[in-house]
């Protein structure tokens, strides 16, 4: 079982990727994060399981609430300011992934 702050880390990180080349608000798929962050996390589908924490950490860390989620044909959509992600990752000492690892 990951530990929370294994998990934060990694939306953080998947965040940073997703948005890496935005300037403002970028509307990132939930099904897009998630596999992204089973890919950091080094998880197969079913180790991942039901990705809902995906949500939660997003709201704990304050990057989502209503007015930046929707929902669409293939699940929900998140509206993710990538200067949100880099000052959480700031906050939480989270490194931003270089060539596919962490720096």
């Amino acid at each position: 079982m990951l530990e929370g702050a294994e998990r934060e880390e990694a939306v953080l990180q998947a965040l940073e990727l997703l948005t890496r080349n935005a300037d403002e608000v970028v509307w990132v798929k939930g099904t897009d994060l998630r596999e992204k962050i089973r890919g950091l996390l080094g998880q197969s589908a079913d180790e991942m399981g039901n990705a809902q924490w995906i949500g939660h950490v997003l709201k704990w860390l304050q990057l989502i609430d209503q007015s930046r989620r929707k929902h669409h044909v293939g699940g929900k959509l998140y509206a993710i300011e990538r200067r949100e992600v880099l000052d959480m990752m700031q906050r939480y000492d989270v490194p931003p992934i270089e060539n596919g690892t962490s720096k």
